[in-house]
């Protein structure tokens, strides 16, 4: 890093394979470590160009006795090892497990079809994106595969994912069975899977236990979290909200 060149943040991340996901909190952190060491409160020395990156305002210094280290030297050394640093832990190993959650298969008979697949895999999406040990992969990429055939490998590549949660479920007016598995995509096998069935009215219940039971088998023991609308419902109100609410977005589309 030269006096009084800019570098952008994006030459950092240049050198991290595209498979990493991480945010530019390591980054910051690394920085701040450095300012630190080198007593920089100001961040005088190792300046942010607000958008761009950082640039490093330490002179050469001369100096008489052969083999001392300048400052502009020593500054160099730290931030190089910082980013060293930084890159092997990236591709050591990730920080978070990606979780994709695809949108489950309901097999219900006619006259209940397609009112609870969307619904089933939203509320278990927002579940695990409520887990900060988790980076869980937005709807609007995956959903996009509904296709009951799915090469589950060729999925998770795409959408950059280490799991794929999958399922099926059916409702019958009064119950509803829900079958869902956990995919580790590297794998390419199948690492766990559960059935629940529940009266409708549990039915936010069931997908908040669902939920748990996937964070448990990604991350390990996680510490429980606070889920809006997990409390009992009642069954007709719940069923016409899930009808307008698919009246709504068919409307939309």
């Amino acid at each position: 890093m030269k006096p009084g060149r800019t570098i952008a943040k994006a030459t950092f991340f240049d050198r991290i394979s595209e498979r990493a996901h991480v945010s530019e909190d390591s980054l910051k952190q690394c920085i701040v470590e450095i300012r630190q060491a080198l007593g920089d409160t100001e961040r005088t020395l190792i300046e942010t160009v607000p958008r761009k990156g950082y640039r490093l305002n330490a002179t050469p210094i001369e100096d008489s006795k052969p083999g001392r280290w300048t400052i502009a030297s020593a500054t160099s050394i730290l931030l190089v090892a910082c980013v060293l640093a930084y890159l092997f832990v990236i591709f050591s190993e990730r920080t978070r497990q990606v979780v994709a959650v695809l949108p489950f298969q309901d097999i219900s008979q006619a006259e209940h079809h397609g009112l609870l697949g969307e619904p089933v895999s939203d509320g278990i999406l927002a579940y695990l994106a409520r887990y900060p040990e988790l980076t869980v992969i937005a709807r609007g990429s995956s959903f996009r595969f509904r296709e009951p055939d799915r090469d589950m490998r060729e999925i998770g590549a795409l959408l950059d994912a280490d799991y794929l949660v999958e399922g099926s479920l059916q409702f019958d007016g009064d119950r509803v069975t829900v079958i869902s598995s956990l995919v580790d995509v590297e794998a390419k096998a199948q690492v766990w899977s559960d059935r629940i069935e529940m009266d409708l009215g549990d039915l936010f219940v069931a997908i908040a236990e669902i939920g748990r039971r996937i964070a448990y088998q990604v991350e390990g023991a996680l510490p429980d979290v606070q889920v809006a609308n997990a409390e009992l419902c009642h069954a007709d109100a719940l069923l016409l909200s899930l009808k307008a609410r698919n009246m709504a977005l068919g409307g939309l589309s």
